[in-house]
């Protein structure tokens, strides 16, 4: 079972460009054994989330991958 910090379902974002603006996102992520898996819909369009999540650190790192398009890594 996922740490109370991890749970799967429907998460709301936002990713943050180099001048400050903010893009804002909604996900459905699934987290098990470590692993997270999902997609969401952003500005850009849909996309894929693939990664990993540490229970001990409490830190993620995942990408997101556009359909026929560019990825872009994540840490937190």
């Amino acid at each position: 079972m996922a740490d109370d910090d991890f749970p799967s379902g429907p998460w709301t974002g936002y990713y943050q460009y180099p001048d400050g603006r903010r893009g804002g996102m909604d996900l459905q992520l699934h987290f098990y054994q470590g692993l997270i898996r999902g997609g969401g819909l952003d500005e850009m369009g849909g996309f894929s989330v693939d990664g990993a999540y540490n229970e001990d650190s409490h830190e993620a790192d995942w990408v997101k991958s556009y359909p026929g398009g560019h990825q872009v890594a994540y840490r937190g």
